[in-house]
């Protein structure tokens, strides 16, 4: 597969959010569950170019027990309640592959991230996170799901 890597800086953000281990990272949706009709009953509003983002704070991949974060980006801050928070995501200078059809391609995107990063003279500055640009909840057939899978950076001077 060939991945082109972008560079670019995302807007500071808020999104309301859930955060928990699950069992394997095939079982995101068990956040999504949770988090979609607990914000929307929180009086969160989508924002008008709301993205929704999966940010994995493990180290390194697991096969279990698994540290996600699920996020709706929203227009504006709201009380939190229970799992679901209000964050303010920074601004975020970012590598970016994209990965066009089902999710059992993320391991190559991701590899093809991990190998520019050094290559253009930056180190990794966060937990990597995937952008759902289209997602099975806006298209069930797998072949046009199409996720953004970024990583955080800095120069390396920065270190």
């Amino acid at each position: 597969m060939s991945v082109t890597i972008s560079h670019r800086t995302n807007p500071a953000r808020i999104a309301a959010s859930v955060r928990d281990v699950i069992p394997s990272y095939a079982d995101e949706a068990l956040l999504w569950q949770r988090l979609i009709p607990a914000m929307f009953g929180l009086g969160a509003v989508p924002a008008p170019d709301a993205r929704t983002i999966a940010v994995f704070h493990d180290e390194d991949y697991k096969e279990s027990d698994c540290d996600v974060e699920v996020q709706f980006d929203v227009a504006a801050p709201f009380a939190a309640s229970g799992d679901v928070h209000c964050v303010e995501v920074p601004e975020q200078e970012i590598a970016v592959g994209i990965l066009n059809g089902p999710y059992d391609g993320i391991g190559a995107v991701m590899e093809a991230v991990g190998h520019w990063v050094p290559e253009n003279g930056y180190r990794f500055a966060g937990p990597m996170f995937n952008v759902y640009l289209v997602s099975p909840h806006e298209d069930p057939e797998p072949s046009h799901w199409v996720t953004e899978v970024c990583v955080p950076v800095a120069p390396v001077a920065q270190a």
